[in-house]
């Protein structure tokens, strides 16, 4: 993955598979103030923002749109909670997209454009690599 001189990636590791707790501690991570779960990324992260609403108990969204400043590495560790998570994304301007599921590649793609549908859960680890300039637009649904 290639950096921008002066930019350093970041890495942000997720214990908690529940979108409303995700992103109270990616906002604290990247030293944001989520309000009413909606964070506003900071301009050393990204251009946009990023939504977490709740329709009822076990049925939560995540609404993301955002241009990466910075090269990206997310990963989400196992949880010991199942939740049925429902990705629909697209990827603009994008150099480098790598999504390793359990330790298995399942995207590593250099087009510029790139929209995915998939369906995982909780009980397998993520790590999801972007390049700086990105444009990310994406909806997840979590299900308990």
């Amino acid at each position: 993955m290639s950096t921008d001189k002066g930019k350093k990636t970041i890495n942000y590791i997720s214990r908690y598979a529940d979108l409303q707790e995700w992103i109270r501690d990616f906002s604290t991570h990247l030293n944001a103030n989520p309000d009413k779960n909606v964070m506003i990324c900071p301009e050393n992260f990204a251009t946009g923002f990023a939504k977490v609403y709740g329709i009822e108990p076990g049925l939560t969204y995540r609404i993301v749109d955002y241009r990466l400043n910075t090269d990206f590495v997310f990963s989400r560790e196992p949880s010991d909670k199942f939740y049925l998570f429902i990705y629909f994304y697209l990827y603009t301007g994008c150099t480098k997209l790598l999504l390793v599921i359990d330790d298995e590649v399942i995207i590593d793609c250099k087009e510029e454009n790139y929209s995915s549908l998939l369906m995982t859960n909780s009980f397998v680890s993520q790590r999801h690599q972007v390049t700086n300039g990105t444009c990310v637009k994406g909806l997840t649904i979590q299900l308990t």
